[in-house]
């Protein structure tokens, strides 16, 4: 079968004024987080003081300069390197994890639904493969694309500022995840006593 019309690019990010986000109401957001169960959440989007939106022109070259596009990373990977697996029992675990009612990527999947397919044999095993190929940069140049793609929303901030914020593919938080997790002591080590955000 024929692939999907590709997604949007990074470069031309929707905008909170776009008319797709203008009827989206904070009681909205609150019954959809009081749906999935998380109640933390709902709270928050019910506290959340209103802001004014900015003109679309001038959030679309905010977010450009925030959250520029850059080139993607060399592949390094040989033939000599030893395979970096992806175990199947860790599947369940990193989606479930992952499942706090996030939006979704330009793909439409969240983490609720990576569980329902991780519940079965075939799935998880299914989302293993999938996860090992990226971790071991064993991905096309369109896939590599399709995964690392996101819709770049701004956030207003209480200073009057905007903070870029990426959602991205579910299948790539839940390789980093994983791999974060199979490799916590290192990156600890490596990072002790820094403050960093992850996917």
């Amino acid at each position: 079968p024929s692939m999907p019309p590709h997604p949007a690019p990074l470069s031309t990010p929707r905008s909170p004024t776009t008319p797709a986000h203008e009827d989206v109401t904070s009681a909205k957001r609150a019954k959809t987080f009081l749906r999935k169960g998380h109640l933390g959440r709902a709270a928050r989007a019910l506290a959340a003081p209103p802001h004014t939106q900015r003109p679309r022109d001038e959030m679309l070259t905010l977010l450009a300069a925030l959250h520029p596009r850059g080139e993607p990373p060399p592949r390094t990977m040989t033939d000599t390197v030893a395979t970096i697996g992806i175990p199947v029992a860790a599947i369940g675990p990193a989606v479930r994890k992952l499942a706090r009612g996030a939006s979704p990527g330009l793909s439409g999947w969240t983490a609720e639904l990576a569980g329902i397919i991780a519940q079965d044999d075939v799935g998880a095993r299914f989302l293993a493969s999938v996860a090992t190929d990226i971790a071991n940069n064993a991905v096309g140049p369109t896939a590599r694309e399709r995964i690392t793609a996101a819709e770049l929303h701004g956030l207003a901030k209480p200073d009057g500022g905007i903070r870029p914020v990426a959602l991205g593919e579910v299948i790539l938080k839940m390789t980093a995840n994983i791999l974060l997790a199979q490799h916590e002591d290192v990156v600890r080590g490596h990072f002790a006593g820094l403050q960093f955000g992850v996917l």
